[in-house]
């Protein structure tokens, strides 16, 4: 398991690039966020999700449930970044498949 650290500032998250470290994009009125990540295997690969607080957005595009927690997120379902690595998002912390 690794800790997914949570980072307010884009621009330190970006240049800290920390394996599973998390940076939420504001979630508004519609509650609505991406999720950008730095890959937990450690290959350095930066992707986002679109994620909703408690719920999985309908846009046509694949989208996750986020618990609303910055500091110890959950998502549903699980989270694959092919190829490199396919696990879940649990309280916090990033357990591989």
């Amino acid at each position: 398991m690794i800790r997914a650290i949570h980072f307010d500032a884009r621009t330190e998250f970006r240049a800290r690039r920390l394996p599973g470290s998390v940076h939420f994009t504001d979630p508004g009125t519609d509650r609505v966020s991406y999720m950008w990540f730095f890959c937990p295997c450690g290959c350095g690969a930066l992707d986002h999700i679109l994620t909703g607080v408690e719920f999985r957005p309908q846009s046509g595009v694949p989208s996750w449930l986020w618990n609303g927690s910055r500091t110890e997120p959950t998502l549903r379902p699980s989270v694959r970044r092919q190829p490199h690595w396919h696990g879940w998002l649990r309280d916090g912390y990033w357990e591989a498949c």
